[in-house]
């Protein structure tokens, strides 16, 4: 594993989420402009809908994807041909259950149009198969795919709602819609090339995915457990505090959730390169770590400082709220981003069960503290409820880490920096 291999890797891959950011962070400033705080805050609600539906159809496939992929244990022909039959499946049923949630939780539909989860219920199935397509790109490590099916959804997104906006057509309806549209027009494509890079023809083995889903389903639980953390904020905001304080928080999340995406790039490059990496992984993790706080560290500080400005020129008086959000949620992104950059280790040693019982701890403080503490005190206890929950995910991971004995370095020895 060369040096130059993880930069230039780690630039398309970089590359693919600042475009993404790009475009996100267009659509989020229009949307919440023209729908206002109560509005926007809807959309958010529905748009988390539908991610965390097709998470939880996921199964774990999309990691066991990049395991495999990345040390050549399954056919890329295989792999992608499973991960269209399971996404029909898994998210067909998903799409189906989404339609039931307003009879079981009725005070949290109150405001939410039969339409609108119709909508969510037919896209489930397409955008679970795009993060399994996503996953394929990454474990063949083809980061100019990665590229493709990462921006051009959410650049399409970017203009489809500027189009709207424009003709005075942007409502909660069309934004669902062209959200919907925007990220599976590019599938077929996708698809396309990467049967085309791979050499093989699309094949369907029950006995590879059977496989695939043992290693995946722990880490299926983990993800699962780990989007819905975060998540759960939203969904106890929505229900005790209303559509209106969900925009506010919203606004100050997403921009947290943006920056988190520095993080999750080092993970998208290093668990593959954990998973076939021949050396002493644990130094290469220290090093890698030392880098990334420093650097991270540094985005956060200069986001505090430039968030009060931007909410304050582009968004108005009525998001002023999203500013102590945002600071309380920063603390909770350096400890979120260093799990992040420590999980790609602990993944490619296979060690699913530290990750799954980090997040089930994590799951457990979120939602006593926020029963007990959301609907009492508002938005910035929320907040810290968030930011409490990712502290306690890295001190876990740490803690079982080290009792796995995963922090003595193997016998394998790197012979110089040089090697990383």
């Amino acid at each position: 594993m060369t040096s130059n291999s993880i930069l230039v890797s780690s630039g398309y891959v970089l590359s693919a989420r600042i475009g993404g950011l790009i475009a996100r962070f267009a659509v989020i400033y229009l949307l919440s402009l023209k729908l206002g705080p109560e509005g926007y805050g809807l959309y958010t609600f529905l748009i988390m809908l539908l991610l965390i539906s097709s998470l939880i159809g996921n199964l774990g496939f999309g990691y066991s994807s990049v395991y495999y992929l990345s040390k050549n244990g399954i056919k890329p022909g295989i792999v992608l041909g499973n991960s269209i039959v399971l996404a029909i499946l898994s998210g067909s049923t998903m799409g189906l259950l989404l339609q039931l949630s307003p009879l079981i939780f009725v005070n949290l539909f109150r405001d939410v149009l039969p339409e609108w989860l119709v909508i969510l219920g037919v896209a489930v199935p397409i955008l679970t198969l795009r993060r399994y397509i996503i996953d394929v790109t990454n474990g063949m490590q083809k980061y100019k795919l990665y590229f493709l099916s990462i921006t051009a959804g959410w650049i399409l997104n970017g203009l489809f709602v500027l189009g709207l906006f424009v003709l005075n057509q942007l409502t909660i309806s069309t934004g669902i819609i062209t959200f919907c549209v925007a990220q599976v027009l590019f599938l077929p494509l996708i698809i396309y090339l990467i049967i085309k890079e791979s050499g093989e023809p699309l094949r369907l083995s029950f006995g590879e995915m059977k496989k695939q889903l043992r290693y995946g389903i722990p880490l299926y639980f983990r993800d699962t457990l780990n989007q819905i953390n975060f998540k759960l904020v939203y969904i106890f905001i929505k229900g005790f505090l209303g559509s209106t304080s969900l925009g506010i928080y919203a606004l100050a999340a997403q921009s947290v959730d943006a920056l988190l995406h520095i993080p999750r790039t080092g993970f998208t490059v290093l668990f593959p390169k954990f998973s076939s990496h021949k050396g002493d992984k644990l130094l290469l993790l220290k090093r890698t770590l030392i880098r990334f706080v420093l650097l991270f560290a540094l985005v956060l500080l200069i986001s505090s400082l430039v968030f009060p400005l931007i909410v304050k020129l582009l968004y108005g008086q009525v998001y002023l709220g999203s500013i102590p959000v945002f600071y309380i949620l920063l603390v909770g992104a350096l400890f979120m981003g260093v799990t992040t950059v420590i999980e790609s280790y602990l993944l490619g040693e296979e060690k699913q069960w530290i990750t799954l019982s980090a997040s089930f701890a994590a799951t457990v403080v979120l939602v006593v503290l926020g029963l007990v503490l959301i609907p009492e005190y508002g938005l910035t206890v929320a907040a810290a409820v968030a930011s409490s929950a990712s502290v306690v995910y890295l001190s876990v991971t740490i803690f079982l880490a080290i009792r796995s004995g995963l922090t003595q370095s193997s016998s394998i020895k790197l012979q110089s920096i040089e090697d990383i």
